[in-house]
């Protein structure tokens, strides 16, 4: 700051303000202020630059901060601009990474369908075309890893369960074969999800432990987090239930202390559940009023049917005379699912209110 200012000097600050913002992504998480800093005066710094090999990746950068912040309209505004940035550059590698940002951000905001037609763009890599190792170098985490496990989870909820594991698996075999540790804790994550959200203790378990040895190593906080929720998870029949949730609880502060909020209505749909095998209904009941008061705010409508199912069903656990109360619930998580073409969720609500109905 103390050297005159120049076009010349302007470029150095800018690759390092870059650089300091993916280290700070990959080490505190991508909502951690420091991030957004070294984003923003990187952004600030691309005003007079118009070289799109300079500014995309700034922009991917600012984009993955306020997708994991769940602030999804700034998000969506972001990946519009790197869509148009894109097309204008005619390079095939950002016309993927801006239909990545896209799909990803339409999934989280729960339209699957038009989601899904962004991220299958990555999912058929043609044979003959080499991976851009490159793309490593700019972005935290591999692009067609990235999208090729949000697919996973979008065909999930759209109720295509193998599918989606073998995309799951794609993400992970590519992560691997690409040596790169951030994609490959990535991997693992949507795996161990896939096999939350699929019941399956065994396999959540032994995704999320092996998600939880690699960010240990490399000092990936961010992923380390979610990866003991997704742990005490697969435990919680196996070991008492208040520590159970003790264990989700401190896991699920550790992910919020830097400021992430994606997926905070998935993690407390769980938490509330656990809460509710431990007897403590009316801390789940709680859980789950604050998670749909933030998905209201933030837009964050992926798990929004489910939140409304458990909602439901913690209802009529509470008072058998709330009948009508749940139903009521149930209603409007299987009209929402239905909109969403969320299967999974649909066949969800469908199973409760016909436990209701008994």
């Amino acid at each position: 700051k103390k050297m005159p200012g120049s076009p010349r000097l302007n470029m150095h600050e800018l690759a390092l303000q870059t650089t300091l913002g993916l280290a700070t992504m990959m080490s505190k998480g991508y909502a951690a202020p420091e991030a957004e800093e070294a984003y923003a005066r990187a952004y600030s710094l691309c005003r007079n630059i118009t070289d799109t090999n300079i500014v995309f990746p700034v922009l991917c950068g600012l984009w993955e901060f306020y997708i994991v912040r769940a602030e999804l309209e700034k998000a969506h505004k972001l990946a519009d601009e790197l869509q148009q940035y894109a097309t204008q550059s005619s390079i095939p590698e950002f016309l993927l990474e801006a239909k990545r940002a896209l799909g990803t951000t339409l999934f989280w905001k729960g339209h699957f369908t038009e989601a899904l037609k962004n991220l299958e763009l990555h999912t058929e890599p043609q044979a003959e075309q080499p991976h851009p190792q490159a793309t490593l170098v700019a972005y935290s985490q591999d692009a067609q890893v990235a999208s090729l496990a949000n697919a996973a989870c979008v065909l999930w909820l759209l109720g295509q369960t193998d599918q989606a594991l073998k995309r799951g698996q794609a993400a992970l075999d590519l992560a691997k074969h690409l040596a790169h540790p951030f994609s490959q804790a990535y991997a693992l994550h949507f795996m161990g999800t896939l096999s939350q959200l699929c019941g399956d203790h065994k396999a959540t378990y032994r995704y999320a432990a092996a998600q939880i040895a690699l960010s240990e190593t490399y000092g990936f906080s961010f992923w380390a987090a979610t990866g003991y929720m997704l742990k005490a998870w697969s435990e919680s029949t196996e070991q008492p239930a208040d520590s159970i949730c003790e264990r989700f609880q401190q896991a699920l502060h550790d992910y919020e202390k830097s400021g992430n909020r994606l997926a905070r209505s998935y993690f407390q749909a769980i938490l509330a559940e656990l809460l509710h095998n431990a007897g403590k209904t009316d801390k789940a009941r709680q859980t789950i009023e604050s998670a749909l008061r933030e998905t209201a705010f933030t837009g964050e409508g992926f798990f929004t049917a489910e939140l409304l199912r458990i909602k439901g069903d913690l209802a009529i656990a509470n008072d058998a005379s709330n009948h009508h109360l749940a139903e009521q619930y149930l209603n409007e998580s299987l009209t929402i699912a239905r909109q969403q073409n969320a299967n999974a969720l649909v066949l969800r609500t469908e199973t409760s209110l016909a436990k209701l109905q008994k």
